[in-house]
This record gives C-alpha cells, sequence and structure tokens, in this order.
C-alpha cells in the first residue's frame, strides 16, 4: 500500500471504530471495576467475531474463537459480581433474610447507627454464629471472584500471543 491508501483506510476504519466503540465509551467511567470489564468484554466479543468470520477457514481461528468464548463467559460473571448473593442463598434460608434499618442517633443526626436484624437470629449465641457463617460465606464468595479474575487473565495471557497467528 502508498501512504494515500494508507491515509485513506485509516480513515474509513477509524469512523468505523468511532461508530462501533461509541455505546460502550458513551456509557464509560472510571470509578468501578465493572465498567473495566465491560470495555474488556466489547473487545472480545469483537475478536471472537473476527475469528469465527474469518474468510480463510482454519481450525485455530474456531480454537481461538472458543477460548475467547471463555473470557466472555467469564467477564460476563464478573460484571454480573453475583458471587455473595450466591454464597449466601443457604446462609438466608437457615437464619432469615437480613434485614436492614436506621437506629436512634445519639450524637444529634451526625451518624445513624445501622440495625441489622434475621428472623431466626434469636440469642446472643444465634448472633454469633450467624455473623461467623456470614463471614465465610464472604469469604467463600470473594475467593470465587478472584478464581474467575485468575482464570480470565489467565487465559489471556497463555493465548493472547497466538490468537493472531
Amino acid at each position: 500500500m502508498n501512504k494515500i491508501t494508507d491515509i485513506f483506510y485509516d480513515i474509513k476504519n477509524g469512523i468505523k471504530n468511532l461508530i462501533t466503540w461509541f455505546p460502550i465509551i458513551w456509557k464509560d467511567r472510571n470509578w468501578d471495576y465493572e465498567f473495566f470489564f465491560d470495555l474488556l468484554k466489547f473487545k472480545l466479543q469483537l475478536m471472537e467475531k473476527n475469528h469465527r468470520n474469518c474468510k480463510v477457514f482454519c481450525e485455530s481461528d474456531i480454537k481461538n474463537a472458543d477460548q475467547i468464548k471463555k473470557c466472555i463467559e467469564i467477564t460476563d460473571r464478573l460484571i454480573l459480581d453475583e458471587y455473595t448473593e450466591k454464597s449466601l442463598v443457604e446462609h438466608n434460608k437457615k437464619w432469615g433474610e437480613l434485614e436492614v434499618s436506621d437506629g436512634e442517633s445519639e450524637d444529634g443526626g451526625l451518624t445513624i447507627p445501622i440495625i441489622t436484624h434475621r428472623e431466626r437470629v434469636i440469642t446472643e449465641q444465634n448472633k454469633l454464629n450467624e455473623r461467623e457463617e456470614f463471614i465465610k460465606c464472604t469469604e467463600e464468595a470473594d475467593l470465587k471472584q478472584q478464581k474467575d479474575i485468575d482464570l480470565l487473565f489467565g487465559i489471556i495471557k497463555d493465548n493472547i500471543l497466538r490468537w493472531w497467528n
């Protein structure tokens, strides 16, 4: 290609990219990891489509597309961020749903205590047991989330340079 052709290709491709990415960039924010995963998922979706629609069929393109699809599935789980809710299902069945209310302020409204209650937490021992189990559930959720992050970036680390070979 010559420089004139390169310039026209760059302009055409650049405008196409601006249109393609506009909705995702418009919604992007810098304050939560969900937005990072939204960007990553969108890029992965474009890459998967590119590999599946390859004009010259290569077995490696399908394998690459499948690896990228796996990354998209993991990214979906990270975006949904339901790890804690899922880990608490049995806990909530055992102790009752968590009810949260505001308590009475003792300093003229500068701080308002939060009161939590579960229907089947009756005694002080119940309260200690529920709290201990709750902490275990949230730790389990954190481990599952971290496992997904490790899996996602492990797949990318191990394959990204091969996805275009």
